[in-house]
């Protein structure tokens, strides 16, 4: 089972990233395990298909651990290893991406490092960054909440009992209730677009459409394509459905917001289509 598990994910990686893997494991700093990185490179002789016979896995046990009398144990607890030491690796790859999650830890870094003057900086920087993309998607907005919360429990506001900048808590506020807002139209978007496709219905009191027009966002560009996509769904009989979605792509199109979260719209909005033509 455990090594059914690991030709799983090996089976799914990318040759070029098995090969980094392979490499990371040579690095001392990051793995002092000799039997992982021997074991993997006979592993990876069965790329890229990872089909390994019964009969081949006994004689890799027996080669590794041909002396030792529970040599299955050892063997399952190398791979448990191995497993681990993979998905550390694939963690890794995926931090490199995900630059919220690279900011965050660098921060988190700095609160151990006891040195609130660079947190509080590059607070500053990250923040700025976020707020030169107008609009922002949901998860921008709580990240910026994020920052303002750190900002303020990390700085010293909070243990030398100091009077906190109103515009820390604002900022955090602000970005909360635009995340609430945004994440909540979002999916209400999604349950109406299952609605229509799977014939699925929710009677709980919890996803109601209500209190979803807010006059106070009534100036933000995702917000009123959000509004504008789920009026869609729910009324798809308007007799310019067509139009008001040409409309709503122009708009989506122009804006910067995460990549998935974008696809996720666009794909509302070919159901808005399809049920506009179907309707003819």
């Amino acid at each position: 089972m455990k090594l059914s598990k690991l030709l799983y994910l090996l089976k799914h990686i990318k040759k070029q990233e098995i090969e980094s893997f392979l490499s990371y494991l040579k690095i001392p700093s990051f793995n002092k395990n000799k039997v992982i990185i021997e074991l993997m490179d006979e592993i990876y002789k069965f790329h890229p298909k990872y089909i390994i016979s019964n009969q081949r896995v006994q004689q890799i046990q027996e080669h590794f651990y041909k002396n030792h009398a529970i040599k299955e144990k050892k063997f399952i607890d190398t791979i448990s290893i191995l497993t681990l030491t993979l998905k550390n690796f694939l963690g890794a790859l995926e931090i490199q991406s995900e630059k919220n999650i690279r900011e965050q830890l660098v921060l988190k870094k700095y609160e151990k490092m006891k040195i609130p003057k660079y947190l509080n900086s590059e607070t500053d920087t990250y923040v700025k960054q976020i707020e030169k993309n107008n609009p922002l998607d949901p998860n921008a907005y709580y990240y910026k909440y994020w920052l303002s919360q750190n900002k303020y429990y990390y700085s010293g506001f909070v243990k030398e009992q100091k009077i906190v900048p109103r515009k820390i808590l604002l900022d955090a506020y602000h970005s909360l209730e635009y995340f609430y807002t945004l994440s909540k139209i979002s999916l209400q978007c999604e349950i109406a677009n299952r609605k229509r496709i799977n014939k699925e219905e929710y009677s709980d009191q919890y996803f109601k459409n209500d209190n979803l027009f807010s006059k106070k966002f009534e100036n933000d560009e995702l917000y009123n394509i959000l509004i504008s996509i789920y009026d869609l769904l729910v009324n798809h009989e308007y007799p310019d459905a067509l139009k008001r979605v040409e409309n709503i792509f122009k708009k989506l199109k122009a804006i910067e917001i995460d990549i998935e979260e974008k696809q996720k719209l666009l794909a509302y909005l070919l159901n808005c289509i399809n049920a506009a033509k179907n309707k003819d």
